[in-house]
């Protein structure tokens, strides 16, 4: 048995079971999943609350515990701000490979570039 109590940013859930009295009654529990559960039915949107406090009912054991309250609050809605972030830009790497590959331009005369390598240029006699 389920009871709902409301307030501005709170909401509480009131859990009550029947303790058994003869060995033929049958067991009994309420945790948090099911309570999450009776909000659900109730109407409430469950990833807008968040869990304060949270209790276990059973009719298990010597002494169970038949009452429960889940405390539960309302999750502010948070605006959504774009923030900006400044990322620092790269630098262009085509210095760096002129200088690794040799490439620049010395004075205006081009670098060499080798042309052919030895073995491929042979002419192949055919009929």
């Amino acid at each position: 048995m389920f009871k709902l109590e409301t307030s501005n940013d709170e909401i509480k859930v009131h859990a009550s079971l029947k303790e058994r009295k003869f060995a033929k009654d049958p067991y009994a529990s309420i945790d948090t999943d099911q309570v999450l559960d009776f909000l659900k039915k109730e109407g409430y949107n469950i990833s807008s609350i968040e869990i304060k406090n949270h209790a276990f009912c059973s009719t298990t054991g010597n002494n169970p515990t038949l009452k429960g309250t889940w405390v539960f609050s309302k999750k502010k809605e948070e605006k959504n701000v774009k923030s900006v972030k400044s990322t620092p830009r790269r630098r262009s790497n085509a210095n760096q490979k002129d200088k690794l590959l040799r490439n620049e331009d010395v004075d205006g005369v081009q670098p060499q570039a080798q042309t052919s390598v030895s073995g491929q240029n042979k002419k192949v006699s055919g009929k």
